[in-house]
């Protein structure tokens, strides 16, 4: 039994087993697998063909990002003023101290939204978008279960496809 007033420190000196640093061994590979469980990365012969549906996606989650904040910053100043009137504040002041808690939650979101969009923009300008899927969350092909294809052609960057996308004699991307 180990001593309860040992420093935690102490079991760093202790030695293993071999089945203790096998089982180490193993959850670290384990660990160190997680990353490849991640999504595929775009699929494309161009390294840049993915920087407009990229784009596009970062743009997305921002806006998306940007509505919570304002929902979150509504709805705390609506708090704000629904009990301000109760306990005798007037009018003004619970407006005032609504408007200042519904802004002082809404600022810093927008901020960790505008970093975080700003932040995927940089990934996006970088060779293959690194961290990009075309069919994740926010994504131009998000729901997909067939091919999703880079098209310049189109806004978001990336369509649909039945076809493979380096199929030469089908393309699913409209030309003009």
């Amino acid at each position: 039994m180990s001593d309860p007033n040992a420093h935690w420190l102490d079991r760093l000196a202790v030695r293993f087993t071999r089945r203790q640093a096998l089982q180490s061994a193993a959850a670290g590979a384990a660990l160190a697998a997680f990353p490849l469980l991640r999504s595929a990365p775009a699929v494309a012969a161009d390294p840049h063909a993915c920087r407009q549906g990229c784009l596009w996606t970062s743009h997305q989650t921002a806006e998306h990002g940007f509505d919570r904040c304002s929902t979150a910053g509504t709805i705390t100043g609506l708090l704000y003023y629904g009990y301000g009137g109760p306990i005798g504040l007037g009018w003004l002041g619970p407006f005032a101290k609504a408007t200042y808690e519904g802004l002082k939650v809404q600022v810093p979101c927008n901020d960790r939204v505008a970093a975080s969009a700003k932040a995927a923009n940089a990934d996006c300008r970088q060779p293959g978008c690194p961290g990009f899927d075309p069919k994740g969350e926010n994504g131009p092909c998000a729901g997909v279960q067939d091919n999703c294809c880079p098209c310049p052609g189109v806004i978001q960057g990336y369509i649909p496809c039945v076809y493979p996308c380096d199929d030469t004699a089908h393309s699913c991307c409209p030309t003009g």
